[in-house]
């Protein structure tokens, strides 16, 4: 009757979690004397005690589109190089010596460790419309610093643009943010490994976390933690800096928080991890100029918000343990999340990864009462101890008159007419027409209000094994999250991400199969496990 009840959880708060949800360090923050009444953006550091920068001060100008685009006329950015004084000013500024010829904007610039080759970001000699593309280029550096043997980059399109290179911190990785097509928002950040011959390998996209509906861009790799500025809902205002581990893009980014936030926009960010110093680059009307660049020293670690919860189960009245009981977890607002089980010895542990959030657990087995719990955030507080005890109810005792009725149709027919849940794209975000869908397994599910029902989200082999497990997870969460919302008991539900696990054809990883083919196993499937 329940025959895979069990097997089928969803372990969306996982014990296994690399990295919790992070708690920004507190920052203080100085505008530089170097900036001047123009434009004076996007330093990176040079080596030890060097930094470079990009500025419009011989142009006097400003330039008014940092993410996409520079007006070519009014402003003039150029590359300047200074060193790092004690108080983390840059001094001793000079313009950097070209051995090419640039007739367009340069900036964003990124040193390989033997700072022998620089990546940078200019204006391509090719519009689009009224805007001038942006490209990727990189060149060799003399040890007196001059550049040299000028290459545009193979991961450049046509018909968008690619800017704000920076380098994962084993150099293997160029991380870049381009408007190409088929992102999740205005620009989106990419990556794509260097190969030992210097060529690249594919561009990925870095996923919906990292990436919005909006604009995403100027990465920084420092410490194992992806920065990168975005204007996304639920920010300070135009661009924000945040922060994720590149270990686990899943989770949500961290927004760094005020003073380096603000209002207006912030962005370029770039830190010694070291020392807990560094730069960024704000339009906030309290500088020099219409950007300005600002130091900032790190105050203290940045922290993990994790709580674990190790809880039991126990008969009410006798004190013995209930095993393969549920414990469902629930916002504040008591919408559904996720669920898991006990083990046979009535015991679980789980490890939650948001900060600042409070929850609620509710435990509940065929033939018993249920139980609430509170869980409550508390700062520096990482373990929580519960016991939840059941009653038994007295019909169950006595009778079996709790036992689900069964169907009075065939199992294989009862959601025949339901449709393939469809997602965006690499998201788990529902299309529209999906809710159509789901509103067609509500109104089974009440038609039937005994069974309880698996939805299985499934992938095909492309995109790396760990991505596609994740994203059927996320995806299979997102539709019982709809289902309870649509008054469906979360208690009949259960969700499974698959990813590419279950193939129906021979379109494994390697194997060169058609659009059609590989479509075949990007498919969901509603399971009866109960009647």
């Amino acid at each position: 009757m329940f025959k895979k009840l069990f097997f089928t959880l969803l372990m969306f708060f996982s014990i296994n979690t690399a990295y919790s949800q992070l708690e920004a360090a507190r920052y203080s923050i100085k505008n530089l004397k170097v900036n001047s009444p123009y434009t004076d953006i996007s330093p990176s550091l040079w080596g030890k005690n060097r930094v470079i920068f990009a500025s419009s001060k011989n142009s006097k100008a400003l330039v008014t589109k940092k993410v996409t685009s520079f007006k070519r006329k009014k402003a003039f950015l150029e590359v300047f190089s200074g060193y790092i004084d004690s108080d983390y000013e840059i001094v001793h500024t000079k313009k950097v010596v070209m051995n090419f010829d640039t007739q367009f904007n340069l900036s964003n610039v990124v040193f390989t460790k033997d700072l022998k080759t620089v990546y940078f970001t200019q204006n391509d000699d090719v519009e689009k419309g009224s805007t001038v593309l942006l490209q990727l280029y990189k060149a060799s550096v003399t040890r007196k610093g001059d550049w040299s043997n000028i290459e545009k980059l193979s991961i450049n399109v046509s018909n968008a643009s690619s800017a704000h290179p920076t380098l994962s911190e084993d150099g293997k990785s160029l991380f870049f943010a381009s408007d190409r097509p088929g992102g999740f928002g205005d620009t989106d950040l990419y990556v794509a490994a260097i190969l030992p011959d210097g060529s690249f390998g594919k561009v990925r996209n870095l996923g919906a976390n990292v990436n919005s509906n909006k604009k995403d861009n100027f990465p920084e790799v420092n410490n194992g933690l992806l920065y990168f500025s975005s204007n996304r809902k639920g920010g300070l205002g135009g661009l924000d800096i945040y922060m994720i581990p590149t270990s686990d893009l899943f989770m949500d980014p961290t927004n760094l928080g005020k003073p380096i936030n603000s209002k207006y926009d912030d962005f370029s960010f770039i830190i010694n991890g070291k020392y807990r110093k560094g730069y960024f680059t704000s339009n906030r009307p309290q500088g020099k100029g219409g950007d300005d660049i600002y130091s900032f020293v790190q105050e203290d670690a940045i922290k993990s918000c994790s709580q674990m919860i190790e809880g039991i189960i126990r008969n009410e009245e006798t004190d013995a343990i209930i095993k393969d009981a549920i414990v469902n977890i629930l916002d504040e607002k008591g919408n559904w999340l996720n669920r898991f089980s006990t083990g046979s010895d009535g015991r679980f542990k789980i490890k939650l990864n948001k900060c600042n959030k409070n929850y609620k657990l509710e435990a509940t087995k065929r033939g018993y009462s249920k139980d609430f719990a509170d869980i409550t955030y508390v700062p520096d507080k990482n373990l929580h101890k519960v016991t939840m005890r059941l009653k038994q109810d007295d019909a169950s005792i006595v009778s079996n008159s709790n036992e689900p009725k069964y169907l009075d149709v065939p199992e294989g027919d009862l959601f025949k007419d339901v449709g393939n849940i469809e997602f965006l794209l690499d998201k788990y975000f529902l299309l529209k027409e999906s809710s159509e869908q789901l509103d067609k397994v509500v109104k089974i599910m009440q038609d039937y209000p005994t069974i309880i029902v698996e939805f299985a989200a499934h992938t095909d082999s492309r995109g790396p094994d760990d991505w596609n497990m994740q994203l059927t997870k996320e995806r299979a969460a997102e539709v019982i999250r709809y289902l309870t919302k649509k008054g469906i008991s979360h208690n009949r539900l259960f969700g499974k991400g698959y990813g590419e696990t279950l193939l129906i054809n021979h379109c494994a990883n390697g194997v060169d199969c058609t659009r059609r083919e590989h479509l075949e196993n990007r498919r969901t499937e509603f399971v009866i496990l109960a009647r």
